[in-house]
């Protein structure tokens, strides 16, 4: 019997990436970042801020929200 295959179509694959692109928000991702990696929700949000500092300027274009991380003094 034949195998049934998966057909993408553009518009699939557009609404896939769509859905990927959305913005979960801050709280949500670090919590994300922490089940995942079994660490303490402090410490994914502390990966999740430094990772935020260090996105590139196409980042920051397409993603605004971005630019509200603020950065930590040094030596603090």
């Amino acid at each position: 019997m034949a195998e049934h295959r998966q057909v993408t179509t553009p518009r699939l694959t557009r609404e896939t990436l769509l859905s990927d692109r959305m913005v979960r928000g801050f709280k949500n991702n670090a919590t994300r970042i922490a089940k995942r990696q079994g660490i303490p929700y402090d410490r994914a949000a502390a990966i999740l801020a430094a990772s935020s500092r260090r996105a590139s300027a196409s980042a920051r274009r397409r993603n605004p929200r971005l630019n509200r991380v603020k950065g930590k003094k040094a030596g603090s």
